[in-house]
């Protein structure tokens, strides 16, 4: 009697800590992350990966922690009969659902937050990208006689970079942030070598 009240009392203890871990889940700010999307441009990839975190949030809340409200009284019903080796085994099958579902969450908020800089630094660094891209077209149009057979390259060069910003412009407004920002990053640099 008395191990088994021991055993009981541990399987307790753990059923607490795990049913602490779901309400703590249950609370994390998904919707307060997803609010942050929502204030961007809602086209093309941003709406499929809005729609993708929405789905993947609404599956956990629907379905993944209402099974572990029930493994949970599984647990305890197991407990209480003395059947403490399966008691202890859906206790371990709910703490890897729960670390899952917490790993999953922690992803869906990195890439959120990804998103959301990408569109963020895309505003601030494309009106600097622009400004060096005048001043060397400037620079080019202006000392074309120094630069010699040279000048014809530099000015394919001067094309494509002023493509690849039109392209960078066409996926921002179809709210592809996260292709423009690689865009972006290559135009910088092609710019910066032809500086």
């Amino acid at each position: 009697f008395g191990a088994g009240y021991m055993l009981r009392r541990r399987i307790y203890k753990d059923i607490d800590r795990l049913e602490a871990w779901k309400i703590e889940i249950m609370n994390r700010s998904i919707i307060d992350e997803l609010s942050k999307v929502k204030e961007l441009k809602m086209v093309g990839q941003a709406e499929e990966l809005f729609e993708q975190w929405r789905n993947e949030w609404d599956e956990i809340i629907t379905t993944q922690l209402p099974e572990v409200e029930e493994l949970l009284f599984d647990a305890e019903d197991f407990s209480d009969k003395y059947r403490f080796k399966k008691s202890k085994n859906v206790l371990e099958h709910i703490e890897n659902v729960l670390k899952t579902v917490d790993e999953n969450i922690d992803k869906i908020i990195d890439e959120i937050n990804e998103l959301v800089s990408s569109e963020e630094k895309n505003t601030v660094e494309s009106e600097e990208i622009k400004q060096q891209f005048k001043k060397v077209k400037k620079t080019l149009l202006a000392h074309s006689h120094q630069f010699g057979k040279a000048h014809t390259k530099l000015e394919e060069i001067v094309a494509e970079i002023s493509d690849g910003l039109k392209d960078f412009d066409s996926e921002t407004n179809v709210g592809n942030y996260l292709i423009a920002r690689e865009i972006l990053v290559k135009q910088k640099g092609e710019l910066d070598i032809l500086q």
